[in-house]
């Protein structure tokens, strides 16, 4: 297994260990409150601008990182790698649960290291802006990254 493959599977476990539920109650934001909720976020595809602080790469039509939200359920493409799981919203409260993602080799380093980075930003993400077609996923003052429909 190669160092970058070791942080992925390091990465995914600290995920899995993370993983953030709504407190209080036990209700999913996500879920809780109707379709009105989530109107901002669902529908279509978010497409990565920006990740921390640098453009998004795109290496091919087919591997441009995106998001996708659901019924409290997030699917997204991380440049290599699929992936799929929770996440709970509470106003502008956006937290992701452990997210499931495929190994597939992903034979460029570049590719690599911008799924690393785009997992970690989807990890850390506590709040979400909206602006115009922009989703901006935050980290307390700290842009994670820039997502665009």
């Amino acid at each position: 297994m190669t160092p970058r493959r070791i942080y992925l599977a390091l990465s995914l476990g600290l995920m899995s260990a993370c993983a953030t539920g709504s407190s209080g109650g036990g209700t999913n934001a996500g879920t809780s409150g109707g379709t009105a909720s989530d109107a901002a976020l669902s529908g279509d595809r978010w497409h990565a601008i920006e990740i921390d602080g640098r453009p998004a790469a795109t290496f091919g039509p087919t591997q441009v990182p995106w998001v996708s939200f659901e019924s409290g359920h997030v699917t997204g493409f991380a440049g290599c790698n699929q992936f799929n799981g929770p996440y709970t919203r509470k106003g502008a409260t956006l937290t992701f649960g452990a997210l499931a993602m495929t190994r597939m080799a992903c034979a460029d380093q570049a590719i690599n290291a911008q799924e690393s980075a785009f997992a970690a930003a989807l990890h850390d993400t506590d709040h979400f802006v909206i602006s115009a077609d922009t989703l901006t996923l935050m980290r307390a003052n700290t842009r994670r990254a820039r997502l665009v429909r």
